[in-house]
């Protein structure tokens, strides 16, 4: 998956999330620190925060589809399934459950 800080940074430069407590909540589905907890440990989403943000995305991608903005469609669309194929992989290859930065289960 592409990094989340550059999906974040993506969605900021356009101005569809204006805080990290706002990319937490509408975007990850979860509380507002957890996309401060995911940088400070250096950790990626979870499985669920992953599928609600590529769910997030691909409402966006239809949004700007039937307001004729194809070429941006297409940009979320692939961010979208980008993370959604993360999550699937996530889903299908757990690791085991430790405090180790970087682990994809985001569970101590």
């Amino acid at each position: 998956m592409r990094d989340i800080r550059e999906i974040y940074d993506e969605l900021r430069g356009v101005n569809l999330v204006l805080s990290q407590n706002e990319f937490s909540t509408d975007f990850l589905g979860k509380s507002p620190r957890y996309y401060s907890y995911l940088l400070a440990t250096n950790r990626q989403p979870s499985i669920g925060a992953s599928y609600a943000l590529s769910l997030r995305l691909e409402m966006i991608a239809d949004h700007l589809r039937g307001n004729g903005n194809i070429k941006w469609a297409e940009r979320f669309a692939d961010l979208a399934n980008v993370v959604e194929d993360n999550a699937r992989y996530m889903a299908l290859n757990p690791t085991p459950c430790s405090r180790e930065k970087g682990n994809f289960s985001g569970r101590r």
